[in-house]
């Protein structure tokens, strides 16, 4: 338990370097370096590829020639979804590596605040009471 946030702490660790942290609802990752083994079995079998996806550094792989196609959609998915709220998440992911617990909670608490009183979040609430689709206008 964190004795600034009074929140549980969950832990993880994986063997390669790369584990996660939860406390709250923030989640950080924390990022080492492969072990000797692993860095190893890299340069020795050119598993540079598969290695980088199993340990999440890669979001996606496309096929050939896909990739702008892939992109573009993944863009237009993005633009059309709640973008002041994909803002405040990305700033405190930002914060998430040198802050502490307690004061990024207050941080997400004082984003949830901007966004609560967002068009897009009335919006959002009408249309799930509605039962239909929510549109998102970035307001």
């Amino acid at each position: 338990m964190s004795a600034a946030t009074g929140v549980e702490d969950t832990a993880a660790a994986c063997p390669n370097g790369v584990g996660y942290r939860l406390s709250g609802s923030v989640a950080v990752i924390e990022v080492g370096r492969p072990s000797a083994h692993n860095a190893l079995d890299l340069a020795m079998r050119h598993a540079l590829l598969a290695a980088v996806r199993r340990w999440g550094l890669v979001h996606r792989v496309t096929e050939d020639g896909r990739a702008a196609a892939e992109g573009l959609a993944l863009a237009e998915r993005l633009a059309e979804g709640p973008t002041a709220a994909y803002r405040e998440v990305k700033a405190l992911l930002r914060e998430a590596g040198t802050t502490e617990p307690a004061a990024l909670l207050d941080l997400e608490a004082a984003a949830q605040e901007r966004l609560g009183i967002t068009q897009d979040h009335r919006q959002a609430v009408k249309a799930f009471l509605d039962r239909l689709p929510p549109v998102f206008l970035g307001r």
